[in-house]
């Protein structure tokens, strides 16, 4: 399924107009991120350029869905090479971070809250 479809379904675009939140180096004072999911939905679908994504946590599922180009994925002591077309499933509390291996790439994140199926 390509970008185009996505955007259809998803009804969203990659960020590209500004430099976003995955192309910052970003200090953090602590790596536990909380993620903010729209409108009290359960669910959150995210379409973007990842450069450099400092290591860190959260207590929800992520799924990585590698559309175009390649990232490595720094999972605990791990290092996972994903390429066009890999899907990784980062679980609750997994310490990771992300880094671009080839120039240009894009990534779905689909982030999934815990809280919401624990209730």
């Amino acid at each position: 399924m390509g970008l185009k479809m996505f955007e259809k379904i998803f009804k969203i675009k990659p960020n590209t107009a500004t430099k976003s939140f995955f192309e910052k180096e970003i200090v953090r004072q602590e790596m536990l991120e909380l993620i903010d999911y729209p409108d009290g939905l359960p669910v959150k679908v995210e379409l973007s350029r990842i450069y450099k994504y400092p290591i860190h946590n959260h207590k929800d599922i992520q799924i990585l869905y590698v559309l175009e180009g390649e990232l490595d994925l720094k999972l605990a002591y791990t290092h996972y090479f994903l390429a066009k077309n890999s899907i990784h499933i980062i679980h609750s509390n997994d310490v990771h971070s992300i880094t671009s291996i080839s120039e240009d790439n894009l990534v779905l994140i689909l982030d999934i809250s815990i809280a919401y199926f624990t209730n």
